[in-house]
């Protein structure tokens, strides 16, 4: 025979701060926008080699691939010169979008200079779009640019209430 559970004289105690429910920033609009750019950016790489290419991307890593191309198209030494010579520059954007991923792995774990690098960073990226003209790629940048600037902000916001709730300890005698 099963024994009933005694109930406790003591209340229940409750968290004092509970979390807010479906809350996570750090997986919407800052990460996720640098592992976007830093995807989409390699495979423009190896669309811009065959012509293709759609918007989203960097304009190093395009500038990039461009100096490969034009340089594999110079040079007479055949199809394994070519295939080395656009390897090379698809390596270097491949060092580029891990440095971009990089950002999005350290923000998402919180840390607020990733943003705030990375928004630097793609920030000169938009001006040498504006240096090339390509003014669509210069309105993705300003977008992406602002859920970037969603994200940091987010960030902070957390980071200020869960600052504000440590130096606010409950009262055991009232």
């Amino acid at each position: 025979m099963q024994e009933p559970q005694q109930t406790s004289p003591f209340p229940q105690s409750q968290p004092v701060n509970p979390p807010p429910q479906n809350s996570n920033p750090f997986s919407t609009d800052g990460p996720g926008v640098f592992y976007y750019i830093a995807a989409i950016s390699l495979i423009n790489s190896i669309l811009f080699i065959f012509n293709y290419g759609f918007y989203g991307s960097l304009a190093i890593t395009t500038i990039v691939t461009y100096i490969a191309v034009s340089i594999a198209e110079g040079v007479n030494g055949g199809t394994t010169a070519n295939f080395i010579i656009n390897g090379v520059g698809f390596f270097i954007n491949m060092i580029i979008a891990g440095v971009v991923a990089g950002f999005g792995y350290l923000s998402s774990k919180g840390h607020g200079w990733a943003y705030v690098i990375g928004m630097i960073a793609y920030t000169i990226d938009a001006l040498i779009m504006i240096w090339l003209g390509d003014w669509i790629e210069v309105l993705v940048h300003l977008y992406a640019l602002f859920l970037l600037w969603k994200g940091w902000s987010s960030l902070r916001k957390i980071k200020a209430e869960i600052n504000r709730t440590e130096t606010i300890s409950p009262s055991v005698i009232d």
